[in-house]
């Protein structure tokens, strides 16, 4: 007997069907039971097509789209963001790196819409540490190399500018502080004072060799 009915009786095929729409059926229970779990489980809930775990957690590779219009690809753990993935936000950011409890931490990148990128330390998915970030269209420099801190230029470093010039330059909260040397494409070296983002000298400034023009 198979709940209520006496499989005897059955023909060799009918049997074979009959497997068919059981398993179906456990199959369809079985997604059901996991769709439930993982609603309950997971901290982030949204549009998710990859692997669980038997607790029903995302866990494994997986692509997770969220209702605010964020999404993450890449390896869960027991429900959260952990190894190696990307988020990218609805504004149009995007974060690669290496995930621990759902923040990137260690080496990583990030692109922002204005066509800007970083490339460098990360903790809490927050810039820290040694890294290069690019100007945008409205900068006046290419690219600067320097410490982050607390997600911001703080530190010494440097500065390519869109004339070609170098900066070997220092930064407070994000702004240029403190002496400063400009590497002309000429060759002349200027000397520079900076005081929280504002310049301190003139229009003319001694430089090494010759003098400088602003």
């Amino acid at each position: 007997m198979f709940f209520g009915l006496d499989v005897s009786r059955l023909e060799p095929m009918q049997v074979v069907h009959l497997g068919f729409v059981m398993s179906s059926a456990l199959y369809m229970v079985a997604n059901i039971y996991y769709w439930i779990r993982a609603r309950m489980s997971n901290p982030v809930t949204g549009d998710y097509a990859g692997d669980y775990n038997l607790a029903g957690q995302y866990h494994g590779q997986g692509q997770l789209k969220i209702s605010t219009g964020d999404s993450y690809t890449g390896q869960f753990y027991n429900g959260q963001f952990q190894g190696r993935g990307e988020y990218s936000f609805a504004s149009g950011v995007t974060i690669a790196g290496r995930f621990v409890r759902g923040l990137v931490t260690g080496a990583g990148s990030e692109t922002y819409p204005s066509g800007a990128w970083f490339r460098g330390c990360f903790d809490g998915s927050r810039r820290e540490g040694a890294g290069t970030l690019s100007g945008d269209a409205a900068s006046r420099w290419v690219v600067s190399t320097c410490a982050f801190r607390r997600g911001r230029r703080d530190g010494a470093g440097v500065e390519w500018l869109r004339d070609g010039s170098r900066r070997e330059c220092s930064f407070v909260e994000g702004r240029l502080h403190g002496p400063a040397l400009l590497h002309l494409p000429s060759g002349a070296v200027v000397n520079e004072r900076w005081d929280h983002g504002r310049r301190l000298d003139d229009g003319t400034a001694t430089a090494t060799g010759a003098a400088a023009q602003f």
